[in-house]
């Protein structure tokens, strides 16, 4: 039996929804801070969000979720503060039916809307949330599949900011040391392997063929990533590049090694 002392996380499943419950505590009266589901969304994307008034007691009331988005989306429009309310009721527990009906509304009615002014980390908040509240098995299964993607990326990428180096900058080659990684699962080959583009084949191909509500956020997302410089993918195939280019220099010198 493995010491509970020397694992990463004690306690495995119990434990890890135990601290869930702590931060999905709901929200209360949340259904009233929502207009109707069957409500007119131009009028929410004509108007902006009012700047924050003061909170209220209890703090778990909903209105003070509200106050807390009306300070990030101030003069931007309300159907942006709408959908981040909806986000923020359905990341706790027990959130109105409503909530869900309205976020599944927008996405289905204004996808453009909100893909041309949401901050990407909206977007992807977004994406995570039809993990939970999707309608079809797509919606859910693309969901869940593009929310472990992005965090990963995000967990991979904020721990590599304590190499010193910044986002865009690729390691040497020479620097490649030759030890095992987790799982006994075998380096990734820079110069042969296709894992990485393996990965994007089977997510872009999910995405192309997901639900049509989630489909227009989903490719996005995957297009906006392609453009990004800044992650994993982008610089191993700068590495790969300068594998493939003195393996080039080499042949056309001469040089078999």
């Amino acid at each position: 039996m493995v010491d509970r002392r020397l694992l990463t996380f004690p306690g495995g499943l119990n434990a890890l929804r135990r601290l869930g419950a702590i931060r999905k505590h709901p929200f209360s009266e949340a259904a009233t801070a929502l207009p109707a589901t069957d409500c007119d969304f131009g009028p929410f994307k004509e108007t902006l969000t009012a700047a924050p008034v003061d909170r209220i007691d209890p703090r778990d009331h909903v209105h003070n979720k509200s106050q807390e988005l009306a300070a990030e989306f101030e003069g931007q429009p309300r159907l942006l503060h709408l959908h981040g309310l909806c986000i923020a009721m359905l990341r706790h527990d027990d959130p109105p039916d409503e909530a869900a009906t309205l976020f599944l509304r927008m996405w289905e009615e204004e996808a453009e809307f909100l893909i041309r002014n949401l901050t990407h980390r909206w977007k992807i908040s977004a994406i995570a949330t039809f993990r939970d509240c999707g309608t079809t098995e797509s919606q859910r299964r693309v969901g869940l599949a593009l929310a472990l993607f992005f965090n990963m990326i995000k967990l991979y990428e904020s721990e590599r900011l304590y190499s010193g180096r910044r986002p865009a900058v690729p390691f040497a080659l020479k620097n490649r040391k030759p030890y095992d990684i987790a799982l006994d699962m075998g380096s990734f080959s820079v110069a042969g392997g296709d894992l990485d583009r393996n990965l994007m084949l089977y997510l872009w191909e999910d995405c192309h063929v997901a639900d049509p509500v989630i489909r227009p956020l989903a490719i996005h997302l995957l297009n906006v990533f392609n453009a990004e410089r800044r992650t994993v993918f982008r610089r191993l195939k700068t590495m790969r590049g300068r594998v493939e280019a003195s393996k080039k220099k080499k042949e056309a010198s001469g040089d078999p090694g």
